[in-house]
């Protein structure tokens, strides 16, 4: 192929090596904080760890259990596990039964509430310990 013909030249152009340019430094100066305490509520469920030059590393959250398994650590047996889910009748299945009956659905029709997903209560438990891990609930009652 006919290199001119593009608009190159017959030879090839010189290499030129690629010399790394380190990164700049980024420090920051003036005092060192601690880092904020964690908000009220939050529990740990992951074990500290801990990591070299003898620091702790803790990590602080809450689990939110959701209608489906989830991948946790379950603070039994220190495993990550994916949970386990079955459901349970709650709040709501008991309140739609109870506004049925009212409707004037007494023939079986005030038992489907404890029957479908959407108005049942999900919980999680560890699949290894059989520890019961949390709860996803459909309607809150404190």
């Amino acid at each position: 192929m006919d290199s001119v013909k593009f608009g190159y030249p017959e030879s090839q152009p010189p290499v030129i090596p690629h010399q790394p340019v380190p990164p700049p430094s980024y420090t920051v100066a003036g005092p060192s904080y601690p880092p904020p305490p964690p908000p009220p509520g939050l529990v740990s469920h992951i074990p500290p760890t801990s990591a070299q030059n003898g620091q702790r590393v803790v990590t602080i959250g809450t689990t939110r259990f959701g209608p489906y398994p989830q991948n946790v650590i379950c603070p039994t047996c220190n495993e990550q596990v994916i949970t386990l889910t079955s459901r349970k009748s709650g709040l709501l299945a008991w309140l739609v039964s109870i506004g049925c009956c009212v409707v004037g659905c007494v023939f079986g029709c005030c038992l489907i509430p404890f029957y479908t997903d959407i108005t049942l209560d999900v919980e999680h438990s560890c699949p290894r310990c059989a520890r019961k891990l949390g709860i996803n609930r459909k309607i809150e009652f404190n």
